[in-house]
């Protein structure tokens, strides 16, 4: 390969038009599918009066746990823009693109285990569906220890999914169980090399997750006392159940704080930043030991031309501005 071929190797990315892409697409396509359908003839509730209180606790965790949908996106805000330059355009963008979907899930989520109708309750499926499918096509994108983690949580995901049917009388935990799967799946894909910069970070902060959130659970649990009674409808009024939100943001607080410590330290001394700076200054020197071997300034002007338009067109950059190619070289 010529130090020429070199450059422009080293200023694009893996292709997502691949066989490696188009079998995780069709992979993550099934799964995604086998989730929706799980989701859409799940049952409603328990039929046994005795236990319809369990059923309306159940509806009433998940509505309120809703807000945990986009702790991994508050986490990506702290990303610096260091490391958010060392991402390509293309995964720049479906990641801002998951945490859209992310966001709108969450609302959706919130109203729809509220008070059910058609068009929220479609709307939360097709959202919460939508956002595991980004969530995985973002993860496999990013490759590495990313793409492993985040397609083992998402499989996880809609095993959970697929076996919380079988398991109604232990609401609300399966229901949790796949949700908390989804959650560490988007902060693999969202945040996995950048504010999580490895998979040790990744278990680290997912274990007091967990932990928090099953503990909040038991908390509703005990102050709901819901074992005592046929009905738990009341949770569902306005007052209880905006004071459930605030006790749930309240333990999501505290995990944003231990959050913090556990990946506390100085962006700039991440060794990572290190790496990109030195890969961006390899590839401007090798670009331009390339072209500096044509005869003149006009051929040299044509070669890096030829490389910013590869660069364009493997989505490593959106677009150039010519006269400054050529102000340069004086062509």
């Amino acid at each position: 390969m010529s130090v020429k071929d070199l450059a422009v190797a080293g200023s694009s990315e893996p292709p997502f038009c691949s066989w490696h892409m188009l079998v995780a697409l069709l992979v993550g396509a099934a799964c995604t599918a086998v989730a929706r359908v799980a989701i859409a003839h799940a049952k409603v509730g328990n039929t046994d009066p005795s236990r319809w209180s369990y059923g309306h606790f159940g509806s009433y965790i998940n509505g309120i746990n809703s807000c945990w949908i986009v702790v991994p996106g508050i986490i990506s805000l702290s990303t610096s823009s260091q490391q958010l330059a060392s991402l390509s355009p293309r995964v720049a963008r479906l990641r801002h693109l998951v945490l859209g979907v992310g966001v709108c899930a969450c609302i959706t989520s919130i109203f729809a285990w509220r008070q059910w109708n058609v068009v929220v309750g479609t709307m939360d499926q097709l959202l919460a569906t939508s956002l595991l499918f980004g969530i995985y096509i973002l993860g496999v994108q990013r490759g590495g220890w990313i793409c492993v983690s985040t397609a083992s949580l998402g499989l996880s995901t809609v095993i959970f999914v697929v076996a919380e049917k079988f398991l109604e009388d232990y609401q609300p935990y399966p229901h949790e169980a796949f949700r908390m799967c989804g959650v560490l799946a988007g902060l693999a894909a969202l945040n996995g090399g950048l504010r999580v910069p490895n998979l040790w970070k990744l278990l680290q902060v997912g274990v007091p997750l967990c932990a928090i959130w099953l503990g909040h659970v038991v908390l509703e649990w005990q102050l709901a006392r819901c074992w005592e009674k046929q009905y738990c409808t009341y949770l569902f009024e306005p007052t209880p159940y905006l004071i459930g939100i605030g006790r749930n943001l309240a333990c999501i607080f505290l995990f944003l704080t231990v959050a913090y410590f556990v990946l506390r330290g100085k962006m700039e001394d991440d060794p990572r930043l290190g790496d990109v700076e030195e890969a961006e200054g390899m590839r401007e020197s090798l670009t331009t030991a390339a072209c500096d071997q044509q005869a003149d300034a006009a051929e040299e002007f044509e070669c890096m031309k030829e490389i910013l338009a590869k660069s364009v067109q493997d989505g490593y950059v959106e677009e150039f501005d010519i006269t400054e190619v050529s102000t340069k070289y004086e062509v």
